[in-house]
């Protein structure tokens, strides 16, 4: 099956994080996946349906949903759950280029899709790995949008 969206949702655990903040950040991300608006218009494009893939990154990129079809309310909400009940298990660099890339490694290992896009949700400055800036060029030139 083809999906509308490959979405991949990169949440920040980096050191700036602070606990707090993290679970603003993940009950955010929960609650707009699972809008009913939302909802709506993922079940009523041409496909009815999206693919979502969320990691949080640091240092690091780690999984913390696998790619997941939402074509109902009820899978959303499911997404939104592992989204809310999450629990990081990093704090310490901000290295947003190494998660971009690994946003991009996701991507292509995504199911069918007709767009792909990474939302990237960040409240630092990227202070190790690769330039953020060459993993947005690396993204785009394989055509994906970098929020």
């Amino acid at each position: 099956m083809i999906a509308d969206l490959c979405l991949v949702l990169l949440l920040d655990a980096s050191g700036s994080v602070d606990s707090a903040e993290w679970t603003l950040q993940a009950k955010a991300t929960a609650d707009a996946i699972s809008h009913p608006a939302i909802v709506d218009k993922i079940t009523h494009g041409q496909h009815g349906r999206i693919a979502v893939t969320a990691m949080e990154w640091s240092g690091a990129a780690l999984s913390i949903l696998p790619w997941t079809p939402i074509a109902s309310m009820g899978e959303a909400r499911s997404v939104a759950l592992v989204l809310a009940t999450y629990q990081r298990r990093q704090s310490g660099a901000t290295a947003l280029g190494d998660a971009l890339l690994a946003a991009a490694a996701a991507i292509k290992a995504a199911p069918d899709c007709v767009r792909h896009v990474v939302d990237v949700s960040s409240d630092g400055t990227s202070n190790a790995g690769t330039s953020p800036a060459q993993a947005v060029a690396a993204l785009q030139a394989m055509d994906v949008q970098v929020n």
